[in-house]
């Protein structure tokens, strides 16, 4: 089975993304909280992380990332984990998960 490894910045963009878990993030909020960027930051990140994120998870699990025109990120998990492969933890010069979530993608985790 192959494992999808996510990076530090990949891994809070989901937590951030799953802590929402109903809710419109804006990319304000992940610009601040993520990346610790001030209002008023023109950068495309979001859009990069978040288009990584989406190939990453792309028909390998449940969990899915919807943009909503003009408002920001939302969040989506289903309860079945796709077929063939499995999301792993980060590499090792990743951040290490809360163990305290109960994260719908981090559900798929393997350590």
């Amino acid at each position: 089975m192959t494992q999808i490894r996510f990076t530090k910045k990949e891994v809070k963009v989901l937590d951030l993304l799953e802590r929402n878990s109903g809710r419109i993030v804006t990319r304000k909020v992940l610009l601040e909280s993520v990346w610790g960027y001030r209002e008023g930051a023109k950068t495309r990140t979001v859009d990069v992380h978040i288009s990584r994120l989406r190939a990453k998870l792309a028909g390998n699990a449940d969990v899915r990332i919807h943009a909503i025109a003009g408002l920001g990120y939302l969040l989506e998990c289903g309860d079945r984990q796709a077929e063939g492969k499995e999301l792993a933890a980060p590499s090792p010069d990743s951040e290490a998960l809360n163990p305290r979530a109960s994260a719908c993608w981090k559900a798929r985790v393997t350590p």
